[in-house]
């Protein structure tokens, strides 16, 4: 007998599900640099699914067989382009065109007027997917490199500001990562903090700053601090006491050339 699969919008009570989905198809020593590494992300995404509404910029998906979720994805929308930050399926499903409706399904109907392309991160290294989507006709537009950076001794940290703090103190307690902002006589920094052992930085300058990067190894002198770069050459050319963690590829493709390929699968 065919075990029917039904992909639908996720409904409130699927996070936890969906977080250990996603976190099972996720390499362990990268798993600890993402959201989905902490211990609050289910309690995060049942708060999108519970707040979702035409205007979120963020929707989850799951697949369904037998009354139990067989797989997830994770879409984010912008005006131009619909992203795909993850889409995985439980390892007792795999091989069952799973992935593939799910893309469909949120191809069709997630999409609206202006989204012209398909855009994702993919890990280089890992090429079962790689190759899934370059079947898909996705193409790599460009690489970065996820590192891990040391924070300095703690130095000159005078003249610096920080605010949303208190908001990502309550923020942290409930889904284990948070940000806030930083402010120094050179400039305004966006700071992440990802469960305990991470600060998020996503602008070069605020590397350049030993104010600032003092002031953060003051606040919490175990944390690391990761950020992604774009690759302009081979890992060896990163900084010593900088580990490279991982390569990621971004990948696009337009939305319409997308879906002739999944039709052809389907």
């Amino acid at each position: 007998m065919q075990r029917t699969v039904t992909v639908s919008l996720a409904r409130p009570g699927d996070g936890r599900a969906i977080v250990r989905i996603i976190r099972d198809g996720f390499p362990r020593k990268l798993l600890r640099t993402t959201v989905y590494g902490c211990r609050g992300m289910a309690n995060y995404v049942e708060d999108q699914i519970q707040l979702a509404s035409e205007f979120s910029d963020t929707t989850y998906l799951v697949a369904e067989m037998q009354g139990n979720i067989a797989g997830c994805a994770e879409f984010r929308r912008f005006p131009a382009e619909l992203w795909l930050n993850y889409v995985a399926v439980d390892a007792r499903y795999r091989g069952r065109g799973i992935a593939l409706r799910m893309l469909s399904f949120g191809l069709r109907e997630l999409r609206v007027v202006g989204q012209r392309r398909l855009t994702l991160d993919v890990l280089g290294a890992n090429l079962v997917p790689r190759r899934w989507y370059e079947r898909l006709g996705l193409k790599p537009l460009s690489s970065t490199h996820l590192l891990e950076i040391p924070l300095p001794q703690i130095g000159r940290r005078q003249n610096v500001f920080v605010s949303g703090y208190p908001q990502a103190a309550t923020c942290h307690k409930r889904y284990g990562f948070s940000e806030f902002q930083v402010t120094t006589a050179e400039g305004e920094y966006s700071v992440g903090r990802i469960g305990r052992q991470y600060f998020r930085l996503r602008q070069a300058v605020a590397l350049e700053n030993q104010t600032f990067l003092s002031f953060l190894a003051s606040i919490d002198p175990g944390r690391r601090v990761l950020y992604t770069s774009p690759d302009h050459g081979k890992s060896g050319d990163v900084p010593v006491g900088v580990a490279s963690i991982a390569v990621f590829l971004h990948m696009s493709a337009p939305i319409d050339a997308v879906n002739d390929r999944l039709r052809v699968s389907e």
